[in-house]
């Protein structure tokens, strides 16, 4: 039982029961305290963060949001002045950021104005001695043309000349020996046989070899193409990437520090394994899965283990997740989803066609499963029956290939993907599956002592945090980092040589962290 403490004009909670309340507020506080709106007399004493953090008094307590989740006054305005601040600090940055591609911008623009101004002169100028050179070409194969035709026709009139002359000769001697049958002039028959056998057998004259003016412009044609060509070399041209693209100003937040991070505690898993799945289910606990396991573990945050649930040997339980006020555990085990109940009995909700690898509560009921193996996931309702195959944006771009891991905000729609498909990255979706960012990794974050070859963005895990910001366990460079919905490196909660392999929130915003070699920690990361 939870008391706040009394002051003047406002109740006690003596004797009010009720979960999930944190220590008592106290009566000098940032808070101004007000009275509640509902409820005249009682004063606002908590934050419901069930009902999208709203203020209630003990009376909204115990009435219209009964097992609904808490937090302070002053801890959740704690939580957002360090939002606000940190959306300043990124404010900041952009418009640094912003100052730096506007002025690159205009230096651009001017420099492309007067480079334009140059290109068209040279244009210009390449264009006239072009001409010259063209008309110089052109000059030269009429001139050729002329000279191989003069040569050709001197050639065709020598053999026509000859041709004449034989034709001439045979008709001479054809008419002669028609004479001499029509006059039977036989004294002369054995000279006229005699020439017309010669006429006969004298060779038809061949056509000359005639020179093509096809040889001659197979040698200029290279000449000529070349002087065209000369057109298509620019002497300027902006950057490659082009205008609107992060060359032009580099980006300040790539350089986060990591946060001032609390160890709360630390133990390790009895199997030595790597630690597979991790989900909270209140501020104490969560459920745990191994690597090749068909057991999951509820477990304290010093390493109790209060309750085992354990599938058929054989079945290797992938994935495990909550819903949003945490009652129902889901896990999915090879082509099944099951629902894991309170004293470690499950029951299977229903099985799928297809394997598969991660599983999440969304936004507005049901459960979303990857296939990854078949490269999409499908919304199915509680009875297995299929609601929507999620595989391409409004647009008909295809929105992933090998979707490995997948988590849905319960507060905005958004969706997080591991897509394993080199490079491997994280593909962000909002609730209306557009396409909000691929975040790849920053460069050269990680261990310096590594090989370059080997500093490669390798995400095992991911999560939402309270600041709809996605947090993701980076195996490749052995850290957890924070970015937002579009893509920005927002902090490094987390660097150690051992790999992170998956990554659950606390309702209060405390984090478990499971490594490769079985290890969990639970860490505090955010600055109050």
């Amino acid at each position: 039982m939870s008391e706040v403490p009394s002051s003047a004009g406002r109740p006690t909670s003596d004797g009010i029961q009720f979960r999930h309340v944190a220590a008592p507020i106290p009566s000098h506080g940032v808070f101004q305290e007000r009275p509640c709106p509902n409820h005249p007399g009682k004063w606002l004493v908590m934050v419901c963060t069930t009902c999208r953090d709203a203020f209630v008094c003990l009376t909204c307590i115990n009435t219209s949001h009964t097992s609904h989740m808490f937090v302070e006054i002053e801890e959740y305005l704690d939580l957002k002045r360090h939002l606000f601040s940190r959306l300043k600090q990124v404010a900041d940055t952009k418009l640094t950021t912003l100052k730096q591609r506007l002025e690159k911008a205009r230096d651009t623009k001017k420099e492309s104005k007067q480079n334009m101004t140059e290109l068209g002169d040279y244009i210009k100028s390449r264009a006239d001695e072009m001409k010259k050179q063209i008309d110089q070409i052109c000059e030269d194969y009429t001139k050729q043309c002329r000279n191989i035709g003069q040569k050709n026709d001197d050639l065709l009139g020598h053999v026509e000349d000859r041709m004449q002359r034989h034709f001439d000769d045979l008709s001479e001697a054809a008419d002669k020996c028609k004479e001499v049958l029509d006059q039977e002039k036989y004294q002369n028959l054995l000279h006229t046989e005699k020439n017309l056998k010669q006429q006969n057998s004298r060779p038809y004259d061949l056509f000359p070899n005639l020179q093509s003016m096809g040889i001659i412009m197979s040698d200029k044609m290279t000449r000529m193409m070349t002087q065209f060509g000369y057109m298509d070399t620019p002497i300027w041209k902006p950057d490659q990437e082009g205008p609107g693209k992060d060359e032009w100003g580099s980006d300040a937040t790539n350089d986060a520090e990591p946060y001032k991070v609390k160890l709360l505690g630390s133990f390790q898993m009895e199997s030595q394994k790597q630690v597979l799945s991790v989900c909270p289910i209140d501020n104490t606990s969560a459920w745990l899965i191994c690597t090749g396991s068909s057991e999951a573990t509820l477990t304290t945050n010093k390493g109790n283990i209060t309750v085992h649930m354990r599938v058929k040997p054989g079945v290797k339980l992938n994935d495990i997740v909550c819903s949003a006020d945490r009652s129902n555990v889901f896990c999915c085990a090879q082509s099944s989803v099951r629902s894991i109940l309170p004293d470690g009995k499950y029951k299977v909700l229903f099985r799928t066609e297809d394997y598969a690898s991660s599983l999440c509560e969304a936004k507005d009921g049901g459960i979303i499963v990857c296939h990854d193996d078949k490269g999409k996931m499908i919304h199915y309702n509680g009875h297995g029956d299929v609601i929507k195959v999620i595989t391409e944006d409004l647009d008909g771009w295809k929105l992933f290939s090998w979707p490995r891991r997948v988590r849905v905000n319960r507060k905005n729609g958004d969706m997080a993907v591991i897509e394993e498909t080199t490079p491997r990255h994280v593909a962000v979706m909002d609730s209306k599956m557009d396409e909000l960012c691929r975040f790849q990794g920053i460069p050269n974050s990680g261990k310096s002592e590594k090989l370059q070859e080997e500093q490669n963005f390798l995400p095992r895990d991911i999560c939402f945090d309270r600041n709809n910001d996605i947090i993701i366990a980076d195996y490749g460079h052995g850290s957890v980092i924070v970015i937002d919905r579009d893509g920005r490196l927002v902090r490094t909660v987390w660097r150690d040589e051992m790999p992170p392999t998956c990554v659950g929130l606390q309702p209060n915003g405390d984090l478990w962290v499971g490594f490769l070699d079985g290890q969990v920690k639970v860490l505090r990361y955010i600055e109050h």
